[in-house]
């Protein structure tokens, strides 16, 4: 028979001289099931911050939109979206001081220097094109260029 516990989850230890008992072994594992089962039950109701109810999937909607060049634009999605991951349709373009597209979550827009690039609304969200002129370049933030296609993911 075990004379000391643990500290947190008070479960048997025994010293070199103790007698084993079935039950103590069985009351250690049980312990030990309740605590992670509650631990995947805490991560699964906080999915990378989504706070996704335990049994109730996210509802996913894509779609596309045409760029209009403008600083601002709401995309309406008739809800208040989670998440958006929004990128051009030709995929991500490999060029220095161009930023295109990215993932905003609640609280966190999409930004680069300053500049919003796209950020959750009520009703679904906003996205900006704005071109910032320095000595020799042009820095581009957008996912709103005139007349660009742009691919959009939403999680509700």
């Amino acid at each position: 028979m075990s004379t000391r516990k643990t500290q947190n989850y008070q479960l048997h230890q025994w010293e070199a001289t103790d007698d084993f008992l079935r039950a103590e072994f069985n009351e250690n594992f049980t312990k030990l099931d309740e605590a992670v089962a509650a631990e995947v039950a805490a991560r699964a109701s906080a999915v990378n911050g989504l706070n996704t109810a335990l049994g109730k999937k996210p509802e996913v909607f894509v779609g596309t939109y045409t760029g209009d060049g403008t600083k601002g634009r709401v995309i309406a999605l008739g809800f208040q979206p989670k998440a958006v991951l929004v990128m051009p349709s030709t995929g991500q373009l490999n060029a220095s001081y161009c930023y295109f597209g990215g993932l905003a979550v609640m609280g966190s827009p999409v930004a680069v220097k300053d500049n919003e690039v796209a950020a959750l609304t009520a009703t679904g969200f906003r996205v900006s094109h704005t071109a910032i002129y320095h000595n020799n370049y042009t820095e581009l933030f957008t996912v709103n260029e005139s007349e660009k296609r742009y691919h959009y993911l939403a999680i509700k």
